[in-house]
């Protein structure tokens, strides 16, 4: 397949040519900043900066969220 038209499908189906590639299961990428708002891009900031051990417990946190397990 040429790649302007591999180019083309995947900002049809709006993921990444790795995932079209199958070189990943993400669909998009977070390196893709056009699409993450300003306050996502200082989260990801403050993530960036804790230890593996807050990062972890952080994760279990929003975990927790999603499930509908805190309130």
């Amino acid at each position: 397949m040429p790649f302007e038209r591999a180019i083309e499908l995947a900002e049809y189906y709006h993921v990444s040519l790795d995932y079209l590639a199958c070189r990943t299961n993400a669909k998009r990428t977070l390196s893709d900043t056009s699409r993450i708002e300003d306050d996502e891009i200082a989260l990801l900031k403050k993530y960036r900066s804790l230890s593996e051990r807050n990062k972890g417990k952080i994760e279990l946190f929003i975990d927790q969220l999603v499930n509908g397990l805190i309130r």
